[in-house]
This record gives structure tokens, sequence and C-alpha cells, in this order.
């Protein structure tokens, strides 16, 4: 739902009821500011204008006394936060696996989000399902590969690809195999060889 259209329903609600209300044009200008306003503060950590924000959420949201210009900006701060918070989820999900699999479900958008970012809280989070979520994320991904086209993947490899390194040895391209002892090797033999051949020894001759 775009923004004139949230903004549109909740004044028309507000109307309906004979409320006094903003203009439409001064709400949405108010939500679009908020909107650009608050990643910028939370990409360049600036707590004390986010501070400035909480504090004016807790002075005009008291009971009893929230009316439609309280109201419009609460939902325009609410709506900007859940909206970096979707995009924090869309990250990680591709950051795990950038190159999701166009042809299938939205179950596997859905399993990334919550193995590596909700866990079993979508609900408590954002109010909707995880199979919701999914859909989200699916959606928009698509959306972007549809003009920026993925690269083939590699059928040389079993890694997944991931933006995140995978655990290698570290091996010394100088290094050299050791020269085992010989008692290395008779223990060896004595742990494995000389146990099985008793077993054979003994389903034989019984």
């Amino acid at each position: 739902m775009a923004a004139e259209q949230l903004i549109e329903a909740r004044v028309a609600w507000y109307r309906e009821r004979g409320c006094r209300h903003p203009a439409v044009v001064s709400a949405i200008a108010v939500f679009r500011q908020l909107d650009a306003l608050i990643p910028y503060l939370l990409i360049n950590r600036r707590s004390k204008q986010l501070t400035q924000i909480e504090s004016v959420l807790h002075g005009v949201l008291q009971k009893g006394q929230i009316d439609a210009s309280a109201d419009i900006f609460a939902l325009a701060v609410f709506c900007a936060f859940r909206r970096q918070a979707v995009s924090e989820v869309y990250l990680e999900v591709l950051d795990r696996n950038p190159l999701p699999q166009a042809a299938a479900s939205s179950d596997q958008a859905a399993c990334f989000a919550e193995m590596f970012a909700l866990g079993s809280r979508c609900e408590s989070y954002f109010d909707i399902t995880p199979n919701v979520m999914g859909q989200i994320l699916q959606d928009r991904y698509r959306e972007y590969y549809k003009i920026n086209q993925p690269p083939y993947r590699n059928d040389n490899t079993t890694e997944i690809p991931t933006a995140y390194a995978s655990k290698l040895i570290d091996l010394d391209p100088k290094g050299k195999p050791e020269d085992l002892p010989t008692y290395y090797q008779v223990t060896f033999l004595s742990i494995f060889a000389v146990p099985a051949l008793v077993d054979i020894l003994l389903l034989t001759t019984i």
C-alpha cells in the first residue's frame, strides 16, 4: 500500500467519525519526511535525534489525549521503523542466500528469515505469519532480479553461495607430509588390524 493510500484511508476514517484531522497533503508530507529521515538517523547513528523522536512520541501519546495529528505522526514513525526492519530481514536473507531459487515457493525465504533473522518471533515482531513474510521477501527479490539478472550458478562447486566466508583449513603451501615412525604404524595395526583378525578367526572357527 502506498503512503497516499494509507493516509487517505486514515483521514477518511476520521472524517466519517466527525473528528478534526490535518489536511491530507500535510499528513502525506510528514509521513514521507519521517520515512526518509529515520533511515538516515539509523544508518548514521544519530542517537540524539532518535531520542528526540522517542520523547515526542511519549509526550503526544497520552491516554485520552491522542488526536488525529498525534495518531498520524505515530503511524508514520511506526511504518518507517517497520519498513527498515523488513529491509534488515531482507538483507540478512540475501546475505545467506544471494541466489534464491526463482521457481521455489516462498517457503525458502520464510525458512531463511526464521533461521537467521527472526527465529520463531515473526508474529511478535511484525504481526504476520512466517509464510506472509516469506511471500514479501520473495516478491521483493523477484522484482529486483527481473531488472538485475543474477549470474548463473557454478555447478562445479558444492558450497552454497553466501556473503559469509566458508570455514577452510589453512594449509602451508611449503608443508610436507611427515614420515611416521615405525611404532606409529605398529600401534595402528594393533588397534584396527589385530582385533579384526581375531573377529574373523572366531567367526570362521565357531
